[in-house]
């Protein structure tokens, strides 16, 4: 759904966990959203340098992350980011849509209590148990198998287009081409992100995907762990790739 033009619509995620071995108490903050720029070009929001061991800010085409760790339950450079953040959009013709903005805390503490969620505009943020950014779905528990089930469905989606060309009778090489483009692609979308915390099952349940490709084109092709080597250094060769085929 677009955006009105006036209103520009800001998703904020919490995360709050422990740093071992010390045993800090934190808490991460993401805020992502669309933006619609009325300002002048030359206006740019940065963090204020004070924050930098705490907050961060990340922007990726029209998303906003901002990002803050909180350890012993001083929230106050957090909240001081995002305060500045609402009076910088307010001062350059940008309103934050706090209907659009969500709360996500991850606390793998036993006993906690949930903090206050932080107010945009006046309204307090709704509290999530998954986030959606830039097409990865980040839970509370920092699993991923949302995520790789989501590039599963779309895989096998596509699968059907691949038998479609075989049976069209087009040459190997031109299904491969087809394979990396279409298929291949979604299969390493955000790799670096999730590989290295993916599970060996569901690592696996991609690789049927790559074996099923292999299937229909009569060829080898590069398998998940190959292409996750190639962009993540810390890719794990110890996993199984060969099972379930």
């Amino acid at each position: 759904m677009e955006a009105p033009r006036d209103r520009v619509p800001v998703n904020q995620t919490y995360a709050r966990g422990r740093l071992a071995p010390i045993p800090v108490q934190a808490r991460l903050s993401f805020s992502a959203g669309e933006e619609t720029r009325t300002s002048p070009p030359q206006a740019h929001y940065t963090v204020n340098p004070d924050n930098h061991d705490s907050v961060k800010l990340i922007k990726f085409a029209d998303d906003t992350t901002l990002i803050g760790l909180i350890s012993n339950n001083d929230e106050s450079a957090y909240r001081r980011e995002v305060d500045r953040l609402v009076s910088w959009c307010s001062g350059n013709n940008l309103e934050l849509n706090a209907q659009k903005t969500v709360e996500m805390i991850v606390d793998f503490r036993k006993s906690t209590v949930p903090p206050p969620p932080p107010s945009v505009m006046d309204s307090p943020i709704t509290s999530v148990e998954s986030f959606r950014f830039l097409g990865t779905t980040i839970t509370q528990d920092l699993k991923w198998e949302p995520t790789i089930s989501s590039l599963i469905k779309k895989a096998q989606q596509r699968m059907y287009f691949l038998r479609q060309l075989r049976k069209a009778k087009l040459p190997a090489q031109m299904l491969v081409q087809f394979y990396t483009a279409i298929i291949e692609s979604i299969l390493t979308s955000s790799v670096t992100v999730w590989f290295a915390g993916a599970t060996v099952r569901d690592k696996q349940r991609l690789q049927r995907i790559v074996r099923s490709a292999e299937e229909v084109i009569g060829r080898s092709l590069p398998s998940l762990q190959d292409l996750a080597a190639l962009v993540t250094p810390s890719a794990d060769p110890s996993w199984d790739r060969s099972a379930g085929g």
